[in-house]
């Protein structure tokens, strides 16, 4: 079997339509590192053809490699089986539905080893797109930033590469997926990016709607907020302003200024219960197993067949 210089991680979940054109403009995009780029689809638990479409390109092609789980578990534990199945030296990653072009995949690299960096991600130009896209994007990305304090430009986007397989073994919480650049930049890995075109849909149907982003995305910008924070999870300076609030509080004064210090124990203490109860979640969601593999169909063996 060729050393693997290159794996393309590919979740998918009900794009049979899109995964041969997929793979083959892939193919195209590596040219004459195709042999040596691993194709890796992570099947989230589709319920059309996708396993019938894939079967005949893993036996006729063995860069195609086919991971397929036990029910559907989301795009983070898609992405991350592709880290832990991956077997090349340098990571890919991109959506199935064609969306984003697989041309681009050498521009990403090219400005991962021309700058010395760690990871590269594609920043989305929505060219034709619906206002609503455009906008919502652009006020999500805005919102983030002022929370999270990194520094991404577009947190969004799956379209990347990587020069190492850092995400290997790890167990991110549901939708931390849209973290990964932020994570990088926080464990130091040096980050840049570079500008590409979103396509409309030609085949398949969105699993995601702008709400849906914004209920799904609220709560995981809040959860990547806790993950940077120190191991104490709660901060300090929370447990200062409530000691030293429930401090004032009983010192004899008036009782228009009791009951509003009083108030402000109320809101830090159950401040602190909710930080409390995220971190516990976190850490119930870490300890768990990600994701239940059904099978992997690799090197054009297929167990079941």
């Amino acid at each position: 079997m060729p050393d693997w210089k290159y794996t393309v991680v590919c979740p998918a979940l009900n794009e049979a339509k899109n995964l041969p054109l997929l793979i083959e403009r892939i193919d195209q995009a590596m040219g004459d590192d195709a042999v040596q780029t691993d194709v890796l689809i992570v099947d989230d638990g589709s319920t059309d053809d996708s396993l019938a479409v894939l079967r005949p390109l893993v036996e006729a092609k063995p860069n195609v490699t086919v991971v397929v789980f036990e029910g559907n578990h989301g795009q983070t534990k898609a992405l991350q089986a592709g880290f832990d199945h991956a077997r090349g030296e340098r990571i890919v990653t991109i959506d199935s539905d064609l969306q984003m072009d697989p041309a681009d995949i050498p521009r990403l690299i090219e400005k991962l080893e021309a700058d010395g960096l760690d990871l590269v991600y594609l920043k989305k130009r929505y060219e034709g797109a619906p206002w609503i896209r455009r906008v919502s994007s652009r006020v999500a990305n805005g919102f983030r930033r002022a929370i999270t304090k990194d520094t991404a430009k577009d947190v969004g986007s799956n379209y990347k590469v990587y020069r190492t397989n850092f995400f290997k073994g790890r167990n991110f919480g549901s939708g931390l997926h849209r973290f990964f650049t932020g994570f990088a930049e926080v464990e130091g890995y040096k980050l840049g990016w570079i500008e590409g075109a979103v396509a409309p849909r030609t085949a398949g149907f969105s699993n995601y709607t702008v709400l849906g982003r914004l209920r799904q995305g609220l709560p995981d910008m809040f959860y990547y907020a806790l993950y940077r924070l120190p191991k104490t999870t709660v901060p300090r300076w929370l447990y200062g302003l409530f000691f030293a609030a429930l401090v004032v509080a009983l010192l004899p004064i008036g009782s228009g200024w009791k009951l509003a210090l009083w108030a402000v124990i109320g809101f830090l203490f159950t401040t602190t219960l909710a930080l409390l109860a995220h971190a516990l979640h976190l850490t119930v969601m870490r300890s768990r197993t990600p994701y239940v593999v059904r099978e992997v169909w690799r090197d054009g063996v297929i167990p079941s067949a």
